[in-house]
């Protein structure tokens, strides 16, 4: 049996427990082969598959036409939207976040959107977030499963790599549409993928494996964080605020410095925040929790704001406050860890 099937049916049972299945289908290689496979292992009464029309190609419509016939073919429903993704420096980013607002609206209770990232994907995702200066969270990848909206995200194909699914859409003689823009060396990921990663692989052919098994550690780190973070939590008096939250800074000065840096920063991302990066963090513990009486410094970062008022440190929301998936902005920090999770 291919790879993919045995990949797939070890999972069998998680995907046949699902009320419905949807699969991002964007017509290329990686999400054909997901498309397929779950077809050929479930039938498609469940499976619907999601085409997202960026409308950023001249291809674009012919894109979404071959999605629609090769869903016709397999007898799976097929469901098309068209979006209008807004013209900022960061293009691609802004497509992502749309495609997964059309995701999030699609999932009712109990429903699972199917994702075909890959090994060699993970890989690229983590080398990406190393040179955007992530953290443990960052660095530990893309989750395997996780929720979104009313629903679960899943990455069934995450431990295979992309040859695996080359050789099924070959013995399945699949085909699938090319996007130009992949080739576009302008765009950070294109250049990690076609400069770097190729020159990894040449090197370490196992590259993947050895960069996930560093994201299995980050990811375990990151969990130390926030499990420190939350015990440190309940000793300074947090207070919910009408923006915001509020906590002692006597107890916090007495922890030793690394620990009130991970303190600030789980209490920022447990509201939905992006995470302060280490200058806000260092200006914070360098000014903020040292002003004198009578002062009420702040510091701000995309998002959110930290300020002194008497002998509490407020966290505030700014109005630009992240509103994407994973937003968790009236969540309860000490019980709820849910990240803004960057679309990931």
């Amino acid at each position: 049996m291919n790879a993919v099937l045995e990949c797939l049916s070890a999972q069998q049972v998680e995907l046949a427990s699902a009320r419905h299945i949807y699969i991002a289908y964007s017509g290329g290689l990686d999400s054909h082969v997901l498309l397929h496979g779950v077809a050929q292992l479930l039938g498609g009464d469940r499976l619907s598959a999601i085409h997202v029309n960026h409308q950023l190609s001249p291809q674009a419509r012919h894109w979404e036409e071959h999605c629609r016939v090769v869903c016709g073919a397999l007898g799976v429903e097929f469901i098309c939207s068209v979006v209008d993704v807004p013209d900022r420096a960061s293009q691609e980013n802004a497509a992502r976040e749309a495609r997964y607002r059309v995701f999030e609206a699609r999932l009712g209770d109990g429903d699972l959107l199917l994702m075909a990232h890959h090994a060699d994907d993970q890989a690229e995702t983590i080398l990406y977030r190393l040179m955007r200066r992530s953290g443990p969270r960052g660095l530990a990848g893309m989750p395997r499963s996780r929720s979104l909206g009313e629903g679960r995200l899943l990455r069934p194909l995450l431990a295979l790599d992309k040859k695996n699914l080359e050789a099924y859409a070959e013995d399945h003689k699949l085909s699938w549409v090319e996007d130009d823009s992949n080739r576009f060396q302008q765009f950070d990921r294109n250049f990690l993928r076609h400069e770097i990663i190729t020159r990894l692989a040449s090197r370490w052919p196992n590259y993947a494996a050895r960069i996930a098994d560093a994201g299995v550690l980050c990811g375990q780190a990151d969990q130390l964080n926030r499990d420190l973070a939350a015990l440190d939590l309940q000793t300074l008096t947090m207070r919910q605020e009408r923006r915001g939250w509020s906590i002692e800074i006597a107890p916090l000065t007495a922890l030793g410095r690394i620990r009130q840096a991970n303190v600030l920063r789980y209490l920022a991302m447990g509201r939905g925040l992006a995470p302060p990066g280490h200058r806000v963090i260092d200006e914070v513990l360098d000014h903020l929790l040292s002003a004198s009486a009578g002062r009420n410094p702040q510091v701000r970062w995309p998002g959110g704001q930290w300020r002194r008022y008497r002998q509490r440190l407020y966290l505030l929301h700014l109005e630009n406050r992240i509103t994407g998936p994973g937003n968790t902005a009236g969540a309860d920090p000490r019980l709820s860890w849910k990240p803004a999770e960057a679309l990931l």
